[in-house]
């Protein structure tokens, strides 16, 4: 697969080179171009990375406050677990 766009990629060059599609004078602008681009690509990402670094570093100040007592108690758990778990073997039973 890779030597096929290698073939390919020599082509479109080997052509672009025949039929004189680019002059040699923009080549430098285009280079020009994409390093500009590529420039704006990074700093974005690197602006990303650092906005969610800040964002993590923030999140352990925020679980201090988290409450101590749980939402469910144990027996309500259990309850829920043991008759989930027989709906589910009776339903593969009956299947």
């Amino acid at each position: 697969m890779v030597g096929e766009i290698q073939v390919r990629a020599d082509t479109v060059l080997s052509n672009q080179a025949k039929q004189g599609q680019t002059p040699p004078h923009t080549q430098g602008y285009e280079l020009n171009t994409l390093v500009m681009e590529m420039r704006d690509g990074l700093n974005n990402i690197k602006q990303g990375v650092a906005t969610v670094g800040q964002k993590i570093s923030q999140q352990p100040q925020q679980l201090g406050s988290c409450p101590t007592q749980n939402c469910l108690g144990l027996t309500a758990f259990l309850i829920c677990t043991v008759v989930q778990l027989t709906i589910m073997l009776a339903y593969s039973m009956f299947k």
